[in-house]
């Protein structure tokens, strides 16, 4: 199939065969149980370790049978794997019915009251069952839960995919964005389809060093219950405790940080390090010791000692919780600044285009599948929880299409995607609700993966790949994580509960999720809009500073990166500042900076690749010597 521009004709060419389909479930079966435990571990997934891995297994294979594969078929393997191996347990539906049984049981919860009534005592048993007597998602009391998030992620999936149809034509072809994140996928599928010997050569090199550091991290402490280095990060705090009280200061012991950190460029993870020492450094100790009256709340439940992921759950809903927001839209309103003029010419050709094209569904036809999809969400989600349906109606419908317009012009042309944080929380906050399960669960926002296959499909243009290829070998790998996915969690959750010392991120993010919950629920977070106000503004022009500064005076500054350095923990600004430090200017040092640019995202996968076959195979090891007691009693 062809498509004629003005330019050129681009010839597209077949991208799934039956060795990309046979790629895509191989590798779940691999990858997604390594990837579903290590989100629990240390709160990461292996994505491009796993992902470069099983491309270049399954190219060496394929030139063992005869069949080279063809950088099509290379393109549509990459980027369904890259969404396979990205996978955590976060998103499979079911790890969040095994958080509400915590949240249930956790003390934590019963201590909040909505009209006398803890709240543990008003979670829906569409949500999740009151009790359960084994530990296994395959029981009838979990039928409807897992119902009801299949049926939030099947709507989620179908307002995703029709978007990024819908826009695709208009992006990519009349518009022609840049999307600069596509042209690194476009050198990736050409080096792993042509097979460079020095590319190989340094990949396995640095596969050692990844699969060394995994040995100690992670196969000792699990497998013999020896402990070098403690996950997710070494904490300081009992010592920089008596010097800046507040503070959150330790460094990242997970590798991931460490290996990616030497590709990020300077002025991100300068700007990164800068935003997140201003706000968790300085601001906490600020705002509890110089300025202790602003928020008090934070300064009363504050005791010397508190650790890391005491620090962080505290400071997060007593001070940086309207804050974010905040910064959320100052980003977004200062991108929309700088990308106002496109929006508008967007806007303008998918109202007048009258050309058609035979590479996407009609576009009537992908219109209708979005709003059923996002409106059948706000009425289930209204039926379900009694909510206002017209404000999920406005929130799933209205907001998806603005939100997927403006985050796809923003990435298209900058590489930087939006993202504003509790943006449901707030609405349902103004709002006159008193229960709970509108609060935990809101109808579907689309428009947040989009932009990421948009500069999908723009690779797909620059190898010449039939699109709709790419677009069903991502709905394939969809399917068989999500699968797969689930009956890895059971199977974890049978040899262990969750959260528990197997799984040492889930009791730091499922304590300060539960505490989030039960204090927005019962509204003891203050979302003050004078607040939201003023963080807005203020990062919107520190933010824009930050740009001015990088574009007129070639200071190594970046305003999404400060506000993306909002968000980020020190331990891992930390890791990954010093990392690009090492990537970017002592590296090229030592070798010649073209030579570096060239192998750096194989070194990378290298280490990643190491890093995940260890856990991989650590899971498998486990699942062996545990054989015995696999059933959850």
């Amino acid at each position: 199939m062809s498509f004629s521009n003005s330019d050129q004709e681009i010839i597209f060419k077949k991208g799934l065969t039956w060795k990309v389909v046979t790629a895509i479930v191989v590798s779940s079966l691999l990858f997604v149980p390594a990837s579903i435990y290590l989100s629990m571990v240390a709160g990461g997934t292996l994505s491009f370790a796993a992902t470069l891995l099983m491309v270049i297994t399954f190219s060496e294979l394929s030139r063992l049978l005869g069949e080279k594969l063809s950088r099509q078929e290379t393109l549509a393997m990459y980027e369904a794997l890259n969404l396979v191996s990205s996978l955590g347990a976060g998103g499979i539906g079911a790890y969040w019915i095994i958080f509400r049984l915590f949240f249930i049981e956790s003390p934590i919860s019963w201590a909040y009251k909505i009209n006398n009534i803890p709240l543990p005592l008003l979670v829906p048993s569409w949500l999740a069952p009151s009790k359960v007597e084994i530990r296994t998602l395959f029981q009838p009391s979990m039928v409807i839960p897992i119902l009801v998030y299949l049926t939030f992620s099947a709507c989620y999936l179908l307002a995703e995919f029709s978007l990024t149809m819908m826009f695709a034509p208009l992006f990519l072809e009349t518009e022609k964005l840049p999307f600069p994140f596509a042209k690194i996928d476009v050198g990736i599928v050409d080096t792993l389809s042509s097979r460079d010997f020095e590319q190989t050569r340094i990949f396995i090199t640095f596969l050692y060093p990844g699969a060394l550091y995994g040995i100690f991290v992670i196969m000792l402490p699990i497998l013999v219950n020896i402990t070098f280095i403690p996950l997710p990060w070494v904490d300081l705090t009992s010592i920089t405790d008596a010097i800046i009280p507040g503070a959150i200061i330790g460094v990242a012991t997970d590798l991931m940080p460490w290996a990616t950190g030497l590709i990020v460029p300077l002025n991100a993870a300068i700007s990164i390090f800068i935003g997140s020492i201003l706000i968790w450094i300085f601001g906490n100790n600020i705002f509890l010791t110089s300025f202790p009256n602003v928020f008090p709340k934070w300064v009363a439940e504050y005791r010397r000692g508190m650790n890391i992921s005491l620090i962080w759950q505290r400071s997060l809903y007593r001070v940086w919780f309207a804050p974010q927001i905040g910064f959320g839209l100052g980003i977004s309103f200062m991108v929309f600044i700088l990308t106002f003029k496109n929006i508008l010419k967007v806007m303008k050709v998918m109202i007048t285009e009258k050309k058609k094209t035979s590479l996407y569904p009609n576009f009537l036809m992908l219109l209708a599948l979005f709003v059923f999809g996002t409106s059948f969400s706000a009425l289930v989600h209204s039926m379900l929880t009694s909510f206002p349906l017209y404000i999920s109606l406005i929130y799933s419908v209205g907001l998806s299409f603005l939100f997927a317009l403006a985050n796809s012009t923003t990435l298209g042309m900058t590489g930087y995607s939006i993202s504003i944080p509790y943006l449901w929380a707030t609405l349902v906050y103004y709002s006159d609700y008193r229960s709970y399960s509108g609060w935990v669960i809101s109808p579907v926002l689309a428009g947040s993966s989009t932009p990421g296959m948009l500069n999908t499909l723009k690779a797909a243009y620059l190898t010449e790949t039939y699109p709709m290829d790419v677009i069903k070998a991502l709905v394939l790998g969809v399917i068989a994580s999500t699968i797969i996915g689930t009956l890895s969690l059971d199977l974890f959750w049978r040899m262990a509960p969750i959260p528990s010392s197997m799984f040492p991120f889930t009791t730091i993010d499922w304590a300060r999720t539960a505490i989030g919950d039960s204090l927005l629920i019962t509204r003891q977070i203050d979302i003050n809009p004078k607040v939201i106000l003023f963080s807005a503004l203020s990062s919107g022009i520190l933010s824009g500073l930050f740009e001015i500064s990088n574009r007129l005076f070639s200071l190594p500054l970046s305003g999404p990166g400060l506000i993306a350095g909002f968000f980020t923990l020190p331990p891992y600004a930390i890791a990954t500042l010093i990392s690009s430090i090492i990537g970017n200017l002592l590296i090229p040092k030592v070798v010649k900076k073209e030579s570096w640019d060239k192998v750096k995202g194989t070194v990378v996968a290298g280490l990643a690749a190491g890093y995940g076959l260890v856990i991989g195979f650590t899971i498998a090891l486990f699942f062996v010597l545990n054989s015995g007691w696999i059933w959850p009693w």
